[in-house]
């Protein structure tokens, strides 16, 4: 039996022919999730450091805008080819550009750093999605995700810490030149499966190149507003929202943005659990400490609660039968806009600052339910010469609807910041968010049409 099949009567992880890429998924979604996490952590250091600080937001956007243009070259490039052409190049833009920004003297520098890492972090996330579609039978699907799921959970309670601690003993530039080795670890791990795959059924589809590019570029003009509200940034930002549209209808399914039911329902209830989620949880820090004078530390305990309740509904889904997959859309979407709706509360003084911890964890339970059940619906619509376009419009459709609804989001909170009332724009941006769950919630029937 070639090592890319897998056995019905032994559905295991962690034995035989799967033992080593499934050790070897975990690793690389691990480092991807530390990356982000870290990254987030040292990066004022490395701004100051670098003398770069009025660059500072660079730093993530040009990490986010390469990742979307990989996504859709790595999606057409895995349908035509199959993953590892996909994988092996990622990994190692990934390693350089984590190289280059350690070893970087100069902000514009560590900035294309972080763009080479966005755009081979896009391309492996893309190329993991196709690789499982064909290593794993399709009964094994829901733990592999549950796997990727708590993958980033480590990272979430250790690796801020982990990130400072690094930062504070030897330097700041150890946090991205520390990982390259194990990024290699993991590439060891996983080659083996894929030299036991199949030729990949040719579909000769070619990654539209234009659309992809005009996609980051309206991403980056939306999260211009974010930051900063003035009327030229309006108008950029509105020139943004008009932008995505174009793309979006060549880069997804058709039917996607009219919510056609199947698979384009189902990939646009991604982007609107991510529009949610992210939405929201973007500001609950913010909450805290406006509220309540929160220090730094506690303001990030919900979130840190919030991924083991992610991680939970993760492990539960992997146990739900294949039938039930469009029901737990539903009853994710309704877990998310409860629990954004129990962090607003959290903006009233007489709720202690503790109380988001359990609405949020409602939140990430909902997310660890619905997520991977999108993404097992998908692949199983998909033919196996569209599997990595359609993963690819999975990606971007989570991609744009977090960066969306976060900067939109921030353009209202900074504008009522402006008036000096930071916690009534919050209030509008989770209640914003909560509808948007609720939509989600009707919606996701018809991803099972």
């Amino acid at each position: 039996m070639p090592p890319a099949t897998l056995s019905p009567a032994a559905p295991r992880l962690f034995s035989g022919s799967r033992r080593l890429p499934t050790i070897g998924l975990l690793l690389v979604v691990t480092l991807i999730a530390f990356e982000a996490l870290a990254v987030a952590t040292v990066m004022p250091t490395t701004a100051r450091a670098l003398d770069g600080l009025g660059l500072y937001s660079f730093g993530f956007t040009g990490f986010l805008v390469a990742s979307i243009i990989s996504m859709v070259d790595g999606g057409a490039r895995a349908d035509r080819r199959g993953p590892a052409p996909v994988l092996l190049p990622g990994l190692a833009a990934f390693a350089l550009g984590l190289v280059t920004s350690g070893l970087a003297a100069t902000m514009p520098i560590f900035i294309v750093g972080r763009a080479v890492s966005g755009y081979g972090a896009g391309a492996v996330i893309v190329a993991i999605y196709v690789l499982i579609a064909r290593v794993y039978d399709p009964a094994l699907r829901p733990r592999v995700f549950a796997v990727m799921s708590a993958a980033w959970v480590l990272p979430a309670l250790v690796g801020p810490s982990i990130a400072g601690a690094i930062t504070e003993g030897i330097g700041w530039r150890w946090v991205y030149l520390g990982l390259p080795p194990f990024i290699v670890l993991g590439l060891l791990l996983i080659v083996p499966a894929l030299r036991g795959l199949p030729p990949a059924p040719s579909s000769g589809r070619r990654a539209p190149a234009t659309a992809a590019l005009l996609l980051a570029i309206g991403v980056a003009l939306v999260q211009l507003v974010g930051t900063r509200v003035t009327p030229p940034r309006l108008l950029l930002a509105a020139a943004g929202l008009a932008l995505l549209a174009l793309p979006l209808r060549r880069l997804l399914p058709a039917g996607t943005l009219t919510l056609r039911p199947g698979l384009p329902a189902a990939i646009a209830c991604r982007g609107l659990f991510a529009a949610a989620f992210f939405g929201a949880e973007a500001f609950l820090p913010l909450t805290l400490v406006t509220a309540h004078g929160a220090r730094p530390t506690v303001a990030g305990l919900p979130l840190t609660f919030g991924a083991f309740g992610w991680a939970t509904g993760s492990w539960l889904q992997g146990r739900v039968g294949a039938r039930d997959r469009e029901r737990l859309l539903q009853l994710g979407f309704v877990l998310v806009g409860v629990g954004v709706a129990g962090v607003a509360t959290v903006t009233l003084p007489a709720v202690p600052a503790w109380a988001a911890v359990p609405p949020w964890m409602i939140a990430g339970a909902g997310m660890g339910l619905a997520m991977p059940a999108v993404s097992i619906i998908v692949l199983a619509r998909s033919a196996e010469s569209e599997q990595g376009g359609n993963a690819a419009s999975l990606q971007i459709s989570d991609a744009v609807g977090s960066a969306t609804a976060i900067a939109l989001g921030g353009a209202v909170v900074t504008a009522a910041r402006a008036g000096g009332h930071t916690l009534a724009g919050i209030v509008v941006v989770d209640l914003a968010m909560g509808a948007v769950a609720l939509a989600g919630a009707g919606i996701a029937r018809r991803a099972g049409g």
